[in-house]
C-alpha cells in the first residue's frame, strides 16, 4: 500500500499513530468507493463497530518503556559504529510479537535496510524483519523503519484455475492477503453462473475483502457486511464467500464459509475435510456463516476449492474422491499441488469442463524446523 509516511517531529509515538490513521483513512475511502459502485451508502452499525475495533487495536500498541531503557542506548551505539544515525525509537507489541519503529539515516553512503534487523535483532535476542512497506536502503534522508518479530511459521501459497470450457473470463475470484500482524488470509468467491456477470459479482466481493482487511477490521464480520450490501441493492445473483484466516504466529486457522465449497487440511497422507451447509451471500437478511477453527502443524497444507472442482467429479461421494486425490499426491510445492489437483479433476471431463474451477493451496512450515527444499 502506497502511503505517504511522516518522518519529522519530536514524538515518534505521535508520528506512528498518525501514519496508522493515514493508512486506515485511505482504506476507508476505498471502501466508500466500492459502496458507491454498489449504489449503497449505509451499513452504519457495522462500520461504526468495526472502526471502533480497529482504533482499539491501534491504541493497544502502547510503547514499552522498559525495553527502551534496556536496549535503546545499545542499539544507538552499535548503529553509530556503522555510521547509521538515529533520532527516535519506539518499542511495542502487536498480537504478542515485538515491533520496533526507528528513524534512521546515513551520514554518507548507504546500507541495505536489512542491516537494521540484523543488528537490532542480535541485541534484543529476536528474529526481526524490516516491514515490506519500508525503503530497501538506508540513505542520507531520514526515514522511519518498522522492524517486526518474525512469525513462528512461514508459508508458501499458490493457485491453479481454469474457466468454463476455457472461456476468457472466470466467474471465480480469489485473493491472498498478508497482514502486518502475521496473518495470511486466503479467500474464494464464486459468482452465480459463469462469464463476465459472475466475474463482476465475485470480483467486487474480493475487492471489498482486500480493503476490509487493509482497514484492520475483524475478518469474521466480513460476510455480514457484504451480505447487507447485497440485500440492500436487491442483488439477484448471490455469491459465495469462503475465507481461511491463518495466524502464522500460532498456526491456528479460522475457516469462515458462506456457501463455500469443501476445504481440506493435508497432514502427510492424512486428509481431513470441512464441508458445512451454509447459504451464499445475498439470499436472506440474517446470514449465519459457518465457522471452524483448527491448528495447522509443521508441513501441513490447507487446500480450498470452488464448487466447480468437486462438481467435475462423476461420483456420488465427491468429497471422499477429492480426499483420495489429495492424499495420493506426491507434490510438495503448493503451485504443483494445486495444478495436480486441478488436472486430476479435469481428467474426468475430457477436454471441457462444465464450470469454472479454482484451487488454492497453502503450505506452512515452522521456522525452527530443519530447512526444507520446497
Amino acid at each position: 500500500m502506497e502511503v505517504k509516511r511522516i518522518n519529522k517531529g519530536d514524538d515518534v509515538v505521535e508520528n506512528f499513530t498518525r501514519n496508522k490513521i493515514l493508512e486506515m483513512s485511505d482504506s476507508l475511502k476505498r471502501l466508500a468507493a466500492i459502496y458507491g459502485r454498489w449504489n449503497f451508502g449505509g451499513i452504519i452499525k457495522n462500520q461504526l463497530s468495526e472502526s471502533a475495533y480497529t482504533l482499539e487495536k491501534i491504541m493497544d500498541m502502547r510503547p514499552d518503556d522498559n525495553l527502551y531503557k534496556i536496549y535503546a542506548n545499545k542499539i544507538k551505539k552499535k548503529l553509530a559504529s556503522k555510521q547509521i544515525q538515529t533520532s527516535d525509537m519506539f518499542f511495542t507489541y502487536n498480537n504478542g510479537k515485538l515491533k520496533i519503529i526507528i528513524t534512521a539515516w546515513m551520514k554518507n553512503g548507504c546500507y541495505k535496510s536489512e542491516i537494521l534487523s540484523d543488528i537490532i535483532g542480535n541485541i534484543v535476542g529476536k528474529d526481526l524483519v524490516v516491514a515490506s512497506e519500508c525503503k530497501n536502503l538506508i540513505s542520507v534522508a531520514p526515514f522511519e523503519y518498522i522492524l517486526k518479530e518474525t512469525a513462528e511459521y512461514n508459508c508458501i501459497y499458490s493457485k491453479a484455475m481454469i474457466s468454463k470450457n476455457k472461456e476468457d473470463i472466470s466467474g471465480d475470484s480469489y485473493t491472498f492477503v498478508r497482514t502486518d500482524d502475521n496473518h495470511l488470509i486466503m479467500a474464494i468467491s464464486d459468482g452465480m453462473g459463469t462469464g463476465a456477470v459472475a466475474a463482476a459479482d465475485s470480483g467486487s466481493v474480493m475487492d471489498f475483502m482486500e480493503e476490509y482487511v487493509a482497514a484492520g477490521f475483524d475478518i469474521t464480520k466480513a460476510p455480514e457486511v457484504i451480505n447487507e450490501a447485497l440485500i440492500y441493492r436487491h442483488n439477484d445473483c448471490p455469491v459465495t464467500l469462503d475465507i481461511s484466516d491463518v495466524d502464522l504466529n500460532t498456526g491456528k486457522v479460522k475457516m469462515i464459509k458462506s456457501g463455500g465449497a469443501v476445504t481440506f487440511i493435508k497432514r502427510k497422507n492424512i486428509v481431513k475435510y470441512y464441508f458445512p451447509s451454509s447459504l451464499p451471500l445475498g439470499v436472506i437478511d440474517d446470514i449465519t456463516s459457518y465457522r471452524q477453527e483448527e491448528m495447522l502443524c509443521d508441513g501441513d497444507y490447507l487446500i480450498m476449492i470452488s464448487d466447480g472442482v468437486a462438481d467435475s467429479l462423476p461420483f456420488y461421494d465427491k468429497e471422499k474422491q477429492l480426499v483420495r486425490i489429495i492424499s495420493e499426491t506426491k507434490e510438495e510445492k503448493p503451485e504443483r499441488m494445486a495444478e495436480h489437483i486441478l488436472e486430476e479433476c479435469r481428467y474426468y471431463n475430457g477436454i471441457s469442463n462444465k464450470d469454472d474451477m479454482t484451487v488454492l493451496v497453502l503450505g506452512i512450515w515452522n521456522r525452527k524446523s530443519l530447512q526444507r527444499e520446497i
